[in-house]
């Protein structure tokens, strides 16, 4: 494993503090907005939990109306009630809207397209048992444009009869880009394309230091959340925020000791497109097997795997997320004496959605499995 640098509190400060909002291209011509649409200062929140706020004064608008804002990731509420208090405050209740009573046209489509790279990075969560940043470039080395490039090592399970431990080793690299474009009319959404394109490239090791038989399923190692990108349809803020969330799991059937490492590189485009009525999947996948190399025990099989969950958050009506899911299997054949690696790759799209009419509330769908052999001897 290549140095790095161990994550500490203080960079987690310095990037929340680096980390500022972006505001992308505005879009003009022939958007009509709704007339009962409010856009509140930068300062005002609405909590989706309470879905309530206190106002000092006579509110800017009245119930019924759509209110706007950019806080805390973006947000828009229906006004259902306005209470003036004894104080001479007001209590305003409000209620979950969408982009659909915000909007009759947008004109065109609006879009954004976003590098999720270090430099936008706002903060960074480690769940690992250990896990640290690369000091160097590795732009060079793999291609990226400042990528985000960490290490881990995360103790994934012990084996309760045996006592045996299963460990995962890690280096992960990537940049990926996001695109979103939708296209309202007649306060309708007309077309929708979510897309995630990039590569990730792997060195993975699963370790057990004894006899184990188990299997764990994903254990998250670390999230990383990147600054909004606010957009201006007409005079409506839009905000899109990405966050990319990894996970890591292994099984391991083995008596004795195992140390199975491979590399591997997935450059992907994956996604969905919908067209009014119906969603279609995009998955364009290209995997490369590098090397690989074992120190196993005769008859020993398992399995390593890493996934990377892309995020993109649009307001706070909407989370829409593309998972990529490298991994690798071996086994050892006592029958035939064989050896068998394989390399395989996962991708699920799925969208928790208020926005379509609220049609769409929670949709899952696999777009991509494939597996490779890529070594028997």
């Amino acid at each position: 494993m290549q140095k790095f640098t161990y994550l500490i509190l203080g960079i987690l400060f310095f990037l929340t503090a680096c980390g500022t909002e972006t505001t992308g291209s505005q879009t003009q011509s022939s958007v009509i907005i709704k007339d009962n649409v409010v856009v509140m200062d930068d300062a005002t929140d609405i909590p989706d939990v309470s879905n309530a706020i206190t106002v000092s004064s006579v509110p800017k608008f009245k119930i019924g109306d759509v209110l706007v804002g950019k806080k805390d990731g973006g947000y828009v509420k229906r006004v259902i009630s306005i209470i003036e208090n004894n104080d001479g405050t007001f209590s305003v209740e409000t209620e979950d809207a969408n982009l659909e009573d915000v909007f009759v046209d947008t004109g065109e489509v609006f879009n954004m397209d976003y590098e999720a790279t270090e430099d936008k990075l706002q903060y960074i969560t480690q769940y690992a048992d250990d896990m640290g940043l690369y000091e160097e470039d590795l732009t060079q080395a793999i291609g990226f444009k400042r990528n985000i490039a960490f290490c881990f090592e995360q103790q994934i399970l012990k084996d309760p009869t045996t006592g045996s431990n299963l460990t995962v080793i890690g280096d992960v690299a990537t940049a990926p880009y996001f695109y979103f474009d939708a296209k309202i009319k007649k306060a309708r959404f007309t077309n929708v394309t979510f897309t995630v394109s990039g590569n990730v490239d792997t060195e993975l090791t699963l370790i057990t230091d004894g006899i184990i038989g188990a299997s764990s399923g994903d254990v998250q190692i670390a999230s990383f959340g990147f600054a909004p990108l606010v957009i201006w349809v007409g005079w409506v803020p839009i905000t899109f925020t990405p966050v990319i969330n990894f996970y890591v799991g292994a099984e391991a059937y083995t008596n004795g000791r195992l140390t199975f490492n491979i590399n591997n590189r997935i450059d992907y485009n994956l996604g969905a497109v919908f067209d009014g009525k119906n969603w279609r999947n995009v998955k364009d996948i290209i995997a490369t097997p590098m090397v690989f190399t074992k120190d196993i025990y005769v008859g020993a099989n398992g399995r390593v795997w890493l996934k990377g969950a892309f995020g993109l958050r649009l307001m706070r009506i909407s989370n829409l997320q593309v998972t990529a899911s490298p991994y690798s299997r071996f086994n050892w054949d006592m029958l035939d004496n064989k050896w068998y690696v394989w390399m395989g790759f996962n991708s699920d799209v799925e969208y928790l959605m208020r926005v379509l009419s609220y049609n769409i509330i929670d949709w899952d769908y696999c777009i991509y499995k494939q597996e490779w052999l890529i070594y028997q001897n």
